[in-house]
């Protein structure tokens, strides 16, 4: 599956009292919320998955300094933002270095 991510920044605004939508996301009308936090939330997205992607980067750096590669590939740590990531992207696997 191919994605392609709306690059951020994203941010979100106060629909005067009905709800919290999206700004710098296509159709911004999907991205209504009820909940201020939800929002916030979804407008760190962005944010969020960069984050995830350089913590895998620092976790495989961390463990290749070290020598121990092949547990690297089945770390918690590293497990996790695999994990977060695909869900982000909708891929079942993320793309780093082997």
């Amino acid at each position: 599956m191919t994605t392609t991510l709306t690059p951020g920044p994203w941010s979100y605004y106060d629909r005067g009292g009905m709800g919290y939508d999206l700004e710098g996301v296509p159709d911004a009308d999907r991205g209504y919320f009820e909940n201020e936090y939800d929002a916030m939330l979804a407008a760190a997205a962005p944010d969020l998955l960069a984050a995830c992607r350089e913590s895998l980067a620092m976790v495989d750096d961390a463990y290749i300094a070290t020598g121990h590669i092949r547990v690297a590939k089945t770390s918690e740590q590293r497990l996790r933002l695999e994990a977060a990531i695909a869900k982000a992207t909708g891929s079942d696997q993320v793309h780093s270095r082997d």
